[in-house]
């Protein structure tokens, strides 16, 4: 791995040139993408691009650039359009990294829609759709985590300690004193040579309530020549874990693991950790000592034995003080995707991390894990104000649990090339609770779905974000500022999101009826074809995937009608996302406020009713509605792992079915089997094939 794809450039790109021809602007952006400089990458595509709007093969290098530095709005737009260009002709991923930046910036309908649009185009055996369903899932439970508010404060600190650009991996020293990591130009590095920036500690103590920096602190661990990062102190103060990162023979970076003391104000020399190996990285380090039990150590690591990219790894104390044997954390804590910068929370007994995997608001999130005797507990999302939908790591906790720091490129955070790139520091503080957080519940609704870590054809990762070693992506060029902030500051929510659960269950119920009807579309004689059946095993999720999937078949055969193929496409994609898109998404909405007003015991009736387009005879077309209403049904107790099924059982929510053949069908909408184009991929026959909730009313 090329040491720029870790670090990335930390200058301007002070100039593109002009006058150059297609293939010069191309070259020119080949050779930045190579080198890990997305951001200048990005730039030359770009002018490729205005010389040259058709092409593919640049517009998917683009938009690849802009998303691995972090410029989640501009890759949405560049994937959006390489979507239209190509069609899943020659990028079917496109659409898949549309729906991840649409969720990266908050925009969850948008993201669900492009993500089941996808997912429904393939078998479960491709990675993409298994990533792209999991990321559903994870949609459809994330008003959950936005309704889980902290009553904490985050503030984003000054200009003292944060810069434009990356600073991150914040601890307390003692009471007055706070070191950080940051990837920025030192008074010692050629701001005219890149590689020469590196990573180093910074140390800043506390006067009147400002951070004042300590230069001299850190001066002979940042005098090692290389990349030094990812501090921790024992709780004796002495004891200090930290990472050093070095480019091999071959240009790829490793980052290991190394141990000092501070004693009599100097550093003792550093000692390479025995857990290290040659061929892999282990940084993050955090350290659990109790008394005189042996030390745990806790780092991320991606050697052989991970489940996924970056793994959660420990190693116990042998009896001469060394770390020699690192054991995997288990498939509890790690997943497929990335889990870094573990911390040891000594104050609550919890172990800390960021994972991109786990149920989470987008990007990184941070979740927490308690143990049980010799079992992790599943991990908790630690929910807003410490997630956001950006990247959100580096947690640590102060010396009594009730404050702490993490790192964040959430908007806000000071920048150089665009307002996601860069990650700052922010603390935190609980004005109230005594605790961190409550007793994990006993289930999150989280598995595996993927059984390895793959890439895909065109070699680039699955999953959102570079494996962040010693930084996340971090790149700056458009000198930019953004003002201080000085009071604390509560991120806000994202915009289009599921609506959180009222505090008042017959706020439940109004909302719900100003969902109604809730209509859900069918494909033709869908569920389950060609069949004189009344049930079906095929949920309506399942089924609105597979439909959501058709869109370009509809367009190509309603563009048939028109003169105007433009006119024919926009007036189709109008209906896939005004009606078939947006009944996926109040059904999402309608069983959230549900499950609240069943919680709280009221009994519910719901009422649907199916129709079929006049195509083919009405007793078949009858069946064929009941088919429609089942798999709603289907939905509902697939709802959430089944949240409804004991419900449905015990009689408290009631589902009256209301089946409709030809009769209540348009009787202008053709029921010519041999005329396809408008018996079947006409929008009036499209409109007549649906499952509506029409009536929603709490029983005495």
């Amino acid at each position: 791995m090329e040491r720029q794809i870790l670090f990335l450039f930390l200058f301007c790109l002070t100039s593109v040139s002009f006058g150059q021809s297609f293939k010069q602007y191309e070259k020119k952006g080949n050779e930045a993408y190579d080198a890990g400089d997305h951001y200048k990458a990005s730039k030359y595509f770009k002018k490729a691009l205005e010389l040259k709007k058709l092409d593919t093969e640049t517009y998917f290098k683009y938009a690849t650039s802009l998303r691995l530095f972090n410029d989640y709005k501009n890759a949405a737009t560049a994937y959006k359009e390489l979507l239209r260009l190509d069609n899943y002709r020659k990028y079917p991923s496109a659409e898949y990294w549309l729906g991840i930046m649409n969720k990266y910036t908050g925009n969850y309908d948008i993201a669900y829609r492009h993500l089941s649009n996808f997912s429904g185009r393939y078998e479960l055996r491709n990675l993409f759709a298994k990533s792209a369903r999991h990321e559903i899932e994870n949609i459809e439970q994330i008003e959950e985590l936005l309704a889980d508010t902290a009553d904490v404060g985050i503030e984003h600190l000054n200009r003292k300690v944060n810069t434009k650009w990356s600073d991150f991996a914040a601890t307390s020293m003692g009471d007055s004193m706070l070191q950080i990591s940051s990837l920025r130009p030192d008074k010692k590095d050629s701001l005219s040579d890149n590689n020469l920036f590196r990573s180093r500690f910074y140390a800043y103590e506390k006067r009147k309530k400002s951070w004042d920096y300590s230069a001299d602190f850190f001066s002979a661990l940042n005098d090692l020549g290389k990349d030094v990062a990812n501090g921790t102190f024992g709780p004796d103060g002495e004891e200090f874990y930290f990472t050093v990162c070095d480019e091999n023979e071959f240009g790829e970076i490793h980052c290991k693991i190394f141990k000092t003391y501070y004693r009599n104000k100097r550093w003792d020399k550093p000692r390479e950790l025995a857990i290290n190996l040659p061929c892999c990285t282990s940084t993050h380090p955090s350290i659990e000592r109790n008394g005189d039990d042996p030390a745990t150590l806790y780092f991320a690591s991606d050697r052989a034995g991970s489940v996924g990219g970056m793994d959660i790894w420990y190693s116990v104390e042998d009896k001469n003080g060394n770390f020699t044997v690192a054991n995997n954390l288990g498939e509890q804590i790690n997943t497929i995707g990335d889990e870094i910068t573990p911390f040891y929370d000594i104050e609550n007994q919890n172990l800390v991390f960021s994972s991109n995997w786990h149920m989470n608001l987008g990007g990184y999130d941070i979740f927490y894990s308690q143990i049980d005797g010799e079992k992790w507990s599943e991990p908790i999302n630690l929910g807003v104000p410490f997630n956001t939908s950006y990247n959100d790591i580096y947690f640590s906790v102060d010396k009594g649990g009730m404050s702490g720091y993490l790192s964040s490129n959430r908007p806000g955070s000071f920048f150089l090339k665009g307002e996601t790139c860069c990650n700052d520091v922010y603390s935190w503080k609980l004005p109230f609770d005594s605790t961190l957080i409550e007793e994990p519940p006993t289930d999150t609704g989280l598995t595996a779905l993927i059984d390895s870590f793959q890439k895909d054809t065109a070699g680039y990762s699955i999953f959102p974000t570079d494996t962040p070693l010693i930084a996340v992506t971090d790149t700056q060029t458009t000198i930019t500022s953004t003002p201080t902030t000085k009071q604390p500051i509560i991120p806000e929510k994202p915009s289009n999101t599921i609506p959180d659960d009222p505090d008042a269950p017959d706020d439940n119920i109004n909302r719900m009826k100003t969902l109604l009807p809730v209509t859900l579309y069918f494909h033709n004689d869908e569920p389950e074809c060609c069949t004189m059946k009344e049930t079906t095993n095929i949920d309506y999720k399942t089924s609105y995937q597979d439909y959501a999937s058709r869109m370009p078949e509809y367009i190509k055969q309603y563009s048939k009608l028109f003169s105007d193929k433009e006119q024919a496409k926009s007036e189709m994609e109008a209906f896939f996302e005004t009606e078939v898109d947006k009944g996926m998404i109040d059904l999402i909405r309608f069983s959230s406020l549900l499950q609240a007003e069943l919680e709280s015991g009221k009994k519910i009736s719901v009422t649907i009713e199916g129709y079929c387009s006049p195509l083919a005879v009405n007793p078949y077309n009858i069946n064929l509605a009941k088919r429609r209403i089942v798999s709603l049904k289907d939905y509902f107790n697939k709802f959430r792992k089944g949240i409804f099924k004991g419900y449905l059982a015990s009689g408290q929510l009631i589902i009256e079915e209301k089946p409709f053949g030809e009769e209540r069908a348009d009787s202008a909408v053709s029921d010519d089997p041999s005329d396809v184009v408008n018996s079947i991929y006409h929008i009036e026959a499209a409109l007549e094939r649906k499952v509506e909730i029409i009536a929603v009313d709490v029983r005495k």
